[in-house]
């Protein structure tokens, strides 16, 4: 596709004619200490539009509900905050998760775009919902527009390792390139608005572990997304996290269990391309496994592992157990195959050098 010339509408033309055009969803739970910056970063931003602030707060224990109670009132022709419930919260994979949270506060979303952020992020450029909008309105055949990001730490600042960040997501993407997971960090996105809610493949979305992944597979199946080439937001990577808290072999069966829904998110014609993933994904969880278990000398990682293939409930046991044999054929081989590899471009390193 013929890259597009996006440019920025005037501050001061007339608002558009939607009220209000943007749906910001902010999801908290239990983000006191960053709080406040996330919402400043949305309350900071300069549009030609109405907006409204949804909070969805999942019943936080450390004082971040009474925070965006303190905001709701002092805002109340913008600022909203949905009260939830922990007695709501749906379990996957064992472990209580912020979906319910998320799905309900996007349902009372009003706008003709919905923007995404947790409160542990912050955006970092004040004109970002502008430039989102004058992509999406100049273009309807766009389902999302996103862009890159920065990583920060516990305390807001630059980490030197950047491994999120949507750099390597092409300007135009599509479904195949997000078969392995989203391209662009969820605080980035600006979507058109659609009923989640009656998506067929909305049951299996509430039961796999990451809800980010398979939603980007939703709205491209509506349309081809927009990337803009710009750091406009900030994630936070911190022990407290969601994802960081959980070990290499848990993230890597997770990661599996997207890769095996995709196919039913993306649609058939993408099955090929996405059994090659799901390869290379079963030989990272056993390669880890291996790993885990030698580090460790102990089999409770295994152990840990085939609770975890019981309790989830998105992958059928009759695929599992074909895939665990292939991975105990593959995982020799492929090791072999690897090493053998690197004994290779070791010794033309070595020739090189002395040539």
């Amino acid at each position: 596709m013929v890259k597009k010339n996006i440019t920025r509408n005037a501050m001061n033309e007339q608002p558009l004619d939607c009220t209000p055009l943007v749906s910001v969803c902010p999801i908290t739970y239990n983000h006191v200490k960053h709080f406040s910056q996330a919402i400043e970063s949305i309350l900071s931003q300069q549009v030609n539009f109405e907006l409204e602030i949804i909070v969805g707060e999942d019943e936080s224990s450390d004082g971040t509900r009474e925070i965006a109670l303190e905001y709701q009132e002092r805002f109340p022709d913008k600022f909203t905050v949905l009260l939830h419930s922990r007695k709501d919260v749906i379990y996957v994979n064992g472990r209580a998760t912020g979906r319910w949270n998320f799905v309900d506060t996007l349902s009372h979303a009003n706008g003709k775009y919905i923007a995404l952020l947790s409160c542990d992020d912050f955006w970092t450029d004040p004109h970002k919902l502008q430039k989102q909008v004058d992509v999406m309105e100049a273009y309807p055949e766009y389902s999302v527009c996103g862009h890159w990001t920065v990583n920060v730490d516990e305390n807001g600042d630059l980490l030197s390792s950047q491994p999120l960040t949507g750099k390597t997501c092409p300007e135009v993407f599509f479904i195949k390139h997000a078969l392995n997971g989203t391209p662009l960090i969820p605080n980035s996105w600006l979507f058109r608005r659609f009923d989640l809610a009656n998506h067929p493949q909305y049951p299996l979305f509430l039961k796999l572990p990451a809800g980010d992944d398979p939603l980007m597979l939703m709205l491209l199946g509506r349309g081809p997304g927009y990337c803009i080439r710009q750091d406009m937001s900030a994630y936070r990577i911190h022990s407290g996290g969601t994802w960081s808290t959980k070990s290499q072999y848990h993230k890597d069966f997770e990661m599996l269990q997207f890769h095996i829904a995709a196919m039913q998110f993306a649609g058939w014609r993408y099955v090929p391309k996405a059994l090659t993933i799901i390869h290379e994904s079963v030989f990272l969880l056993f390669a880890d496994i291996v790993r885990e278990v030698m580090n460790t000398r102990s089999l409770s990682p295994l152990m840990d592992l085939l609770k975890l293939v019981r309790i989830q409930k998105t992958v059928p046991i009759y695929f599992i157990v074909p895939l665990f044999i292939i991975g105990c054929i593959l995982l020799p081989v492929k090791l072999a195959l690897r090493l053998g590899r690197m004994a290779v471009n070791r010794v033309r390193a070595m020739i090189g050098s002395v040539l």
